[in-house]
């Protein structure tokens, strides 16, 4: 059951967590309760807010949403793993890259890169590209499979240079993904028989203080 409490006070959003708590404890006192944040600032607020009002509190766990979901994923099937798409790892497999752009498809980056502090510049630029497809792979998804299928959305000079990236970079990894990886545990929630996969998720999930979620993680939490 997917419940929203909404409010524009995290005070009230308080109020609404602890009620739930109170109002329906986890079954058994083993359990953990298992909170999703975006911050650990939001993490040790929360923490001394839930202390605060129930006096004794322990046995929970605040995890970030990319972690939570990622380790799921590989309790429900050890084969999606997406360790190989680590953004560090990604940052020095770029940098490796860049320093071979062959194809005309990456001039807007030779220039870029050319003159001088070029390996500076190769660092960084590595470093902000990694954390783009990191990004792309849970917010953008369906432009990833569409790169994977020879297609583009959106025919600029960025995308071209985009994608042939990222295919370079699958040419290395495979293409199974983050956001990928996630779809198949979602396609397989949604056919599983009702309890197949009890024993690996836990009783409650509550999502506390994240402003904006991508469709990919409302779908995760639905399955």
């Amino acid at each position: 059951m997917f419940i929203l409490h909404s409010s524009n006070k995290t005070e009230n959003l308080v109020a609404h967590l602890t009620a739930v708590i109170e109002n329906a404890p986890l079954a058994s006192p083993f359990e953990k309760e298992i909170f999703l944040i975006q911050s650990q600032g939001m993490e040790r607020w929360l923490s001394q807010q839930l202390a605060s009002h129930f006096k004794v509190w322990g046995n929970y766990q605040f995890l970030f949403p990319d972690k939570f979901f990622s380790s799921l994923a590989q309790k429900i099937d050890s084969s999606l793993n997406d360790a190989t798409f680590d953004r560090n790892l990604m940052l020095w497999r770029i940098e490796t890259l860049l320093r071979r752009l062959d194809s005309n498809d990456f001039l807007p980056l030779k220039q870029y890169l050319s003159g001088e502090n070029s390996s500076l510049k190769r660092y960084q630029l590595a470093r902000q590209l990694a954390q783009i497809f990191d990004q792309y792979q849970i917010m953008r998804p369906d432009m990833l499979t569409a790169w994977q299928k020879g297609d583009m959305l959106y025919h600029t000079a960025t995308e071209t240079w985009q994608k042939a990236l990222w295919l370079q970079i699958t040419a290395q990894t495979g293409n199974k993904h983050r956001g990928s990886l996630w779809l198949d545990v979602i396609a397989k929630f949604n056919t599983a028989k009702e309890g197949t996969f009890s024993q690996y998720l836990p009783e409650r999930i509550s999502v506390f203080g994240i402003n904006t979620m991508p469709p990919l993680f409302l779908s995760y939490l639905e399955g």
